[in-house]
Parts: structure tokens; C-alpha cells; sequence
């Protein structure tokens, strides 16, 4: 059986096309396409040029599925498509427009399926181990080992959120990313006393 599987991130449409037989699987194709739908930090809305971006992204995947015969097709939405104010109009428009079924998923879905890629290939051990996923809407920290997950977070504090709320220059001052680590020192709290206790 082929699967499709469709990652309708923040920055960057990702898709892979897998074929399973024997309990096992190959991977036959995997491709990402730039979409930078970061929501306005001032109306957290995705731009409507930004919607086209994600439909032609989609577009395109869908023929790469066709192409594959793909059987199967699963698309996920993180960051910026759960917390933007027309998320759903997203949702709906890539339903209307492509017949594709988008499962927004939450912060802690997001951590749980990052820990289940992240074991595929590297065995953790008795120590605890921080396994971090820095997407473009939201970093999700999980602390993890041998046994599984002891606690997990997504925090709102992607890369482009970060340029989107303190627009640093290019090259960054000092004084700007002063700001910025002040600002994630705060953020992370819940992160820095969890791995206190472990």
C-alpha cells in the first residue's frame, strides 16, 4: 500500500510517500515547498497571498500524489494554521478546492508524533534526554527516555513568530537578541524547572 503523508507547517509544506509491505516500509519520495504563512502578529490572521501560497503548495502535492497512485493520504496542520484566527477558513478552502481533509493537531499531538519520529532512529536510553523541534510557529520541547515520554510542551515561540514580534535586523545587534533571549528566558520557565527535576 502507498501512503501519503502531507505536514502543513508554518514555514513549509512538507510531503512523503511511503510504500508498506512485509511490515516494513520504503520510502519513495519526499519534497518540501516554502510557504511562510505566519500569521500578521498584529490581526494573527494568514495573509490571503499566503492562503494561495498554501493552495498552490497543496496543489502541487496532490499531482505528486497522483503520479504515485498513492492509496492513502494523511495532512496535518500545526502552528500556524491552529492559532491563527482564519486557520479554519484554511481548512475549509483546501477542502472546497482540493477535497483534502486537514487534521489540525495540537501542541501536545505535535510533541507526541515528533518523540514517535525522532525512536524510529535513535534509541534513547535510561537518561533523560531532550529531544527539541524548532518549527516556524512554535518549538515543542519533550523530555524523554527508554521508557517514554515524562513530559512534553509546544511553545509559541517558532522562528517566525520570534522575527515577526521583535523584527531584528540583519546581522542582529546585540542589543536585539539581549531582547529576545530575555523574552525566551521567561517563556521556557515551565521548560528549565522540569529538567530541575530530572
Amino acid at each position: 500500500m502507498r501512503v501519503g503523508v502531507i505536514d502543513c507547517g508554518t514555514n513549509t509544506f512538507n510531503i512523503l510517500i511511503a510504500e508498506f509491505h512485509n511490515g516494513g516500509h520504503e520510502i519513495l519520495f519526499s519534497t518540501k515547498i516554502a510557504v511562510k504563512l505566519a500569521p500578521s502578529i498584529d490581526t494573527n490572521m494568514i495573509g490571503s497571498n499566503r492562503f494561495g501560497r498554501g493552495l498552490d503548495a497543496l496543489l502541487v502535492h496532490k499531482n505528486i500524489l497522483e503520479n504515485y497512485q498513492t492509496e492513502r493520504v494523511y495532512l496535518f496542520a500545526t502552528s500556524a494554521i491552529r492559532d491563527s484566527a482564519n486557520g479554519k477558513a484554511f481548512v475549509k478552502q483546501v477542502k472546497e478546492a482540493l477535497n483534502f481533509d486537514i487534521h489540525v493537531i495540537g501542541g501536545d499531538e505535535e510533541a507526541e508524533l515528533i518523540y514517535e519520529g525522532v525512536i524510529q532512529d535513535i534509541q534513547l536510553e535510561e537518561n533523560v534526554d531532550l529531544i527539541m523541534d524548532i518549527g516556524g510557529g512554535s518549538v515543542e520541547f519533550i523530555l524523554a527516555h527508554v521508557h517514554g515520554i515524562l513530559w512534553k510542551r509546544s511553545f509559541p515561540i517558532g522562528v517566525s513568530r520570534l522575527k515577526g514580534m521583535f523584527m531584528p535586523s540583519d546581522p542582529m545587534t546585540e542589543e536585539e537578541s539581549g531582547k529576545i533571549q530575555e523574552f525566551l528566558f521567561g517563556a521556557l520557565e515551565p521548560l528549565f524547572e522540569e529538567i530541575g527535576k530530572h
